[in-house]
């Protein structure tokens, strides 16, 4: 039986997760995932633990989340019954992904084995946890810690209307001058609504889990409290490690054009 810590990032997009799972993968003694519950990927990962594939990708479809955050709208906040059949497909996959060493590694590791690592883990976005509340159950009662990272929501904000303009999400070159853009602030409050919403949702299912709050601005240069939050000792970096680049890396009041109105509210 594996005994390594296990964890899991939770995380909105554009929140700095990939470079935080990179960082945790730099260090020999933790091993990170991705988003294994990415429905661009859940067919390959889960087709030797599940043949529930369409299930999962059902359950895990916009529609089915847009469903939600309506009803959450108005105030009510639902946790659909997937069954203790659907539930026992997640359970199996992330017994596999914390135990069973013949799980396969993320497209980015090195490591062969598992013999000195002592965390295991994985990132899951807002909108896939809050459509899967089995992993809350899953985490509260197998010891997995919770890492809850998040950025400043215009930060956020810009770097995904960025993203969608230029269509690159992952920077590993310096790239080229951002050119500035102008942020539609009725756009903008639908944005900051919807965030602090999700956040609200996951907060609430979150109350008896050993978590840690971090802030992305804060771990770029240092990750030495969510390292002593899951315990490590060794604290070694070696292997792959992708040193990702900002996408942006000029001031907000210089790329977006409405910046001191958008700053206001």
């Amino acid at each position: 039986m594996n005994l390594s810590q296990k964890f899991i990032v939770i995380s909105d997009q554009r929140s700095g997760s990939t470079f935080l799972c990179n960082k945790l993968e730099s260090y020999e003694s933790i091993l990170c995932h991705g988003e294994v519950f990415l429905n661009k990927v859940i067919p390959e990962r889960f087709i030797k633990y599940s043949k529930k594939t369409f299930l999962i990708k059902l359950m895990t479809s916009k529609f089915v989340l847009n469903f939600k955050r309506i009803l959450s709208f108005f105030g009510f906040s639902i946790k659909l019954p997937y069954g203790s059949s659907f539930n026992k497909e997640i359970k199996t996959y992330l017994d596999a992904l914390y135990n069973d060493p013949s799980f396969s590694l993320p497209h980015y590791s090195d490591k062969i084995n598992r013999q000195n690592i002592n965390a295991i883990g994985f990132k899951i976005m807002y909108n896939q946890i809050l459509n899967l509340e089995y992993i809350f159950h899953y985490a509260e009662n197998n010891n997995v810690k919770i890492i809850l990272l998040r950025r400043k929501t215009l930060n956020k904000f810009v770097s995904r209307e960025i993203a969608k303009k230029t269509s690159v999400y992952h920077s590993n070159e310096d790239g080229n001058k951002i050119k500035p853009i102008y942020i539609n602030p009725w756009y903008y409050k639908l944005f900051i609504a919807k965030t602090r919403l999700d956040e609200k949702n996951i907060i609430n299912r979150l109350k008896n889990a050993d978590l840690i709050y971090v802030d992305y601005e804060k771990i770029v240069s240092n990750q030495s409290d969510i390292l002593d939050f899951l315990n490590i000792k060794n604290r070694v970096t070696g292997g792959v490690n992708r040193s990702l680049n900002k996408v942006i890396k000029s001031k907000l009041n210089e790329i977006v054009i409405n910046y001191d109105r958008i700053s206001k509210i």
